[in-house]
């Protein structure tokens, strides 16, 4: 294995030109860590935070941005036991970065194994995008069944798993986006209506969809007069993730 990598770097709060591709060497799995050859790495909103130093935690210079990477493991450090094996496909969470690179050390128990049927790009939503929809399901909106549920920006990392799970939990989903594409992926996703957002008037749409009658839920990730819009669909409980 060669003993250099390919790191994007930030050494400068700013722009996204501030972002720097460098040569530096493969790290060295310490103990209980193991280190992962990237397939596909997340891009979340986290990171133009962190690189305009607008992250409510401290983003220290030099960093590497990227909370999470898939791939398989290449080397494993003392005390790593199975399933963090050699050759172990792996979704690596990395809570101080890192993820930008050829190669990443992670923590072992940091390491979701995953199974042969799911592929690197589609896993990097798992952690922050899953988690996030996840925790607004069962959380925030919690019961669902036979519940009347609208969600913004349906085609999204977030929107599109929203749409899954509310679906999961016995609701009635009325997706809604900025294009008819999107919302051919919202449909395929399980959506039993959709609406696109950017005609005027969509909420009546949205009340036309649900029998004339406003929606119980709605989960609002869009702002604007979107969110204007949303709250003249005849809700009460509006529901946005960050």
């Amino acid at each position: 294995m060669t003993k250099t990598m390919k790191q994007v770097q930030l050494n400068q709060y700013g722009a996204p030109d501030e972002l720097k591709l460098v040569e530096t060497t493969i790290p060295q799995p310490k103990a209980g860590e193991v280190v992962v050859k990237v397939e596909a790495i997340g891009v979340n909103y986290s990171d133009t935070l962190r690189r305009r130093n607008q992250y409510f935690q401290p983003t220290p210079l030099p960093y590497i941005l990227g909370s999470e990477a898939v791939g398989k493991i290449v080397s494993v450090g003392e005390g790593v036991t199975e399933p963090y094996t050699i050759g172990a496909s792996v979704l690596a969470i990395l809570p101080f970065g890192g993820g930008y690179a050829e190669y990443v050390a992670a923590i072992a128990q940091y390491c979701v194994p995953l199974p042969p049927n799911i592929d690197a790009k589609t896993a990097t939503a798992i952690f922050v995008q899953g988690s996030t929809a996840q925790l607004m399901i069962s959380q925030v909106a919690k019961e669902l069944q036979d519940k009347t549920v609208l969600i913004n920006a349906a085609a999204g990392g977030v929107g599109s798993l929203l749409v899954q799970l509310a679906k999961l939990n016995g609701a009635k989903v009325i997706a809604a986006s900025s294009s008819d594409e999107k919302l051919t992926v919202a449909k395929a996703n399980g959506a039993d209506a959709t609406v696109n957002y950017s005609t005027p008037n969509w909420s009546e749409k949205v009340k036309e969809a649900n029998n004339g009658k406003g929606v119980d839920i709605a989960f609002e990730m869009v702002g604007g007069d979107v969110y204007n819009e949303t709250v003249k669909s005849g809700l009460s409980n509006v529901q946005k993730p960050f």
